[in-house]
C-alpha cells in the first residue's frame, strides 16, 4: 500500500517537474543512528510565483566517498527524474569530495550551503575558550565551556529527578509565572545551547528558589555566572534567527545572504557584553563570520541575485564597490541574453522566408545582399551596440524603481509588479499624480465594493448562509 502511495505521489512530482526549465539542487551525505550513510537530493524550482521543494531521492550511500563515486549516483537520480539538463545549480556542504563531484563530475555550478556553513562559524566559536584573555582583570571570569558544562549540570538534574521538577513547577505556579521546563542542549549543536541557555535566564528565580528548597542539589550560578549566559544568549539570538531564514525553502534565501550576513554582523556589534566570556565570544563570532562568509562579496551568483532582488539591489551590499561589481556581471549577462535572443529571432526569420521548393531563393538572396550590402554593413554596427545598450536602460531603470518592501515576496513582485516611477513614464504622468490615481481608485473600490463583498456579519447573514449551504 506505501508503494502504491509512492508511485502515485512520484508520478505527480514528475508531471510537475516536466514544466519546469530550470531548476536548483540541494544535495548531502549525512549518517543514521545506526551508522549508515545515505545521500538525499531535493528540488528546488519556481511555480506559480512560489519557491517549491521536491524531495527526489534518498539512496544508501554504499560506496566509497569519492568525488567519482558521488556524481555517479548524484546523475543517476538526475537521470531517473529526468531533469539533468534541466539543472543549473547544486548546493552542497563545503567538504572537498562533493564540491569537486559537482564542479568537475557533474559539470554543473557549485553553490557552497550558507546555513551549513554559518552554523560550522558559530559551532567554531562556541567550541573556543571564550572565557579569559590577556587582560589580568579577567583571570578569573567564567569561560565559556565551563559555563557551559555547569548549566547541562543544572539541566541533567532536574531531567532525571521527578521530585525536583515536580518543586519547580510547584515554585513557578506559587509565583504566578508560566510553567515551562528546563532544555537539554546537544553537544553537537550550538543552537540547542543557545535554547537552553535562554530557557535558564527565563526560569531563573523559580529555578533559584527551587534549588534552595531540595536536597543535594547542583551548584546555582553564581551572579556573574548569570551576567555571562545572559550576554551569550542575547549575542547568539541575532544568529540563531539568521540560521532559521537563510534555511527557509518556501521563499529565495541566497538573495538575502548577503545583506543578512551583514545585518547580522551589525547586530552583533550592537551587543555591549559586560562579562568577559561575551565580549569573547562577540569578538571571536564576527572575526569567523568575516573569515568563512566574507567570500559572498566574491560570488557571482550570489552578487547577482541580491542585486536581481527587488527588495536589496545595490542597498544589499557592504560597500559602493561590491555593488558596482555586481551591477557589471548582470549587465554583461544581460547584455548576452538580449544578444542571444535577437539572434535566434533573426535565424527563424531568415529560414521562414526561404520556401521550400524555391529553387531560386538563394541565388536571388545572393543578389540582394549585394546589393542591399552597404546598408546592411552600417545596420550590423547599430544591431551590435544594441544590446548593451539596452540591457543598460532595462538595468538602469530596474535599479532606480521602487524598492520592494523587505518583507514582501520578491517573486510575486518579479512576475506580477509594475512600479509607480514605470506607471508615470507609460503614461505620461507625474511621479506624485500616479500615486494619487492609484491611492483614490483603491479607496473608490474599497469603499463601494466592500459592503457587497465583505458586508458586516450579523445574525441574519450567518443564518442566511447556514440555509444556503445545507441546501
Amino acid at each position: 500500500m506505501l508503494q502504491d502511495h509512492y508511485k502515485i505521489c512520484r508520478a505527480a512530482a514528475q508531471e510537475k517537474l516536466k514544466d519546469i526549465d530550470n531548476i536548483a539542487c540541494t544535495t548531502d551525505l549525512w549518517s543514521s543512528d545506526s551508522n549508515r550513510s545515505y545521500v538525499t537530493i531535493t528540488a528546488h524550482f519556481i511555480a506559480d510565483s512560489r519557491s517549491q521543494a521536491i524531495t527526489i531521492s534518498t539512496k544508501e550511500a554504499d560506496f566509497d566517498h569519492s568525488a567519482l563515486a558521488i556524481s555517479a549516483s548524484i546523475r543517476e537520480s538526475l537521470d531517473e527524474w529526468e531533469i539533468f539538463d534541466k539543472v543549473v545549480a547544486i548546493v552542497t556542504d563545503n567538504a572537498a569530495n562533493m564540491k569537486k563531484a559537482v564542479n568537475e563530475h557533474l559539470n554543473k555550478r557549485n553553490q557552497f550551503c550558507v546555513a551549513h556553513t554559518l552554523n560550522l562559524a558559530i559551532g567554531d566559536c562556541m567550541k573556543d575558550d571564550g572565557g579569559a584573555d590577556d587582560n589580568p582583570e579577567s583571570v578569573n571570569a567564567p569561560k565559556l565551556q565551563e559555563l557551559l558544562s555547569k548549566c547541562r549540570t543544572i539541566v541533567s538534574h532536574f531531567k532525571h529527578s521527578d521530585k525536583s521538577s515536580y518543586k519547580l513547577r510547584e515554585m513557578q505556579k506559587q509565583m504566578e509565572l508560566p510553567e515551562l521546563k528546563v532544555i537539554q542542549d546537544i553537544a553537537t549543536r550550538w543552537n540547542s545551547q543557545y535554547y537552553m541557555l535562554s530557557r535558564l535566564l527565563e526560569l531563573k528565580v523559580p529555578l533559584s528558589a527551587t534549588l534552595v528548597a531540595i536536597s543535594n542539589p547542583p551548584d546555582n550560578l553564581t551572579n556573574e555566572e548569570w551576567i555571562a549566559v545572559e550576554d551569550v544568549a542575547k549575542i547568539l539570538k541575532p544568529a540563531e534567527q539568521a540560521t532559521g531564514i537563510v534555511s527557509g525553502e518556501k521563499y529565495p534565501t541566497l538573495s538575502s545572504t548577503i545583506p543578512l550576513i551583514k545585518s547580522l554582523k551589525d547586530a552583533i556589534r550592537r551587543k555591549t557584553p559586560v562579562s568577559e566570556a561575551g565580549k569573547k565570544l562577540q569578538r571571536v563570532l564576527l572575526s569567523v563570520l568575516e573569515k568563512r562568509l566574507g567570500v559572498l562579496d566574491l560570488n557571482k551568483t550570489a552578487c547577482k541575485s541580491t542585486l536581481l532582488d527587488p527588495r536589496f539591489k545595490k542597498e544589499g551590499f557592504c560597500s559602493n564597490v561590491v555593488a558596482e561589481r555586481a551591477y557589471q556581471w548582470c549587465l554583461t549577462e544581460l547584455t548576452s541574453s538580449i544578444s542571444e535572443s535577437r539572434r535566434s529571432v533573426t535565424e527563424d526569420v531568415l529560414a521562414a522566408e526561404i520556401l521550400p521548393g524555391t529553387s531560386n531563393a538563394t541565388e536571388s538572396r545572393d543578389l540582394d545582399d549585394d546589393l542591399w550590402s552597404s546598408f546592411d554593413e552600417r545596420m550590423r554596427n547599430v544591431t551590435d551596440s544594441a544590446p548593451i545598450t539596452n540591457a543598460a536602460i532595462s538595468l538602469k531603470q530596474y535599479v532606480e524603481s521602487d524598492y520592494l518592501d523587505r518583507k514582501g515576496n520578491p517573486l510575486t513582485f518579479l512576475t506580477t509588479a509594475i512600479s509607480f516611477k514605470a506607471l508615470a513614464h507609460e503614461y505620461h504622468m507625474g511621479y506624485s499624480t500616479v500615486l494619487q490615481i492609484v491611492h483614490e481608485t483603491c479607496s473608490a473600490i474599497w469603499k463601494y465594493l466592500r459592503p457587497r463583498v465583505m458586508p458586516k456579519p450579523t445574525a441574519e447573514l450567518w443564518t442566511k448562509l447556514a440555509k444556503e449551504f445545507e441546501t
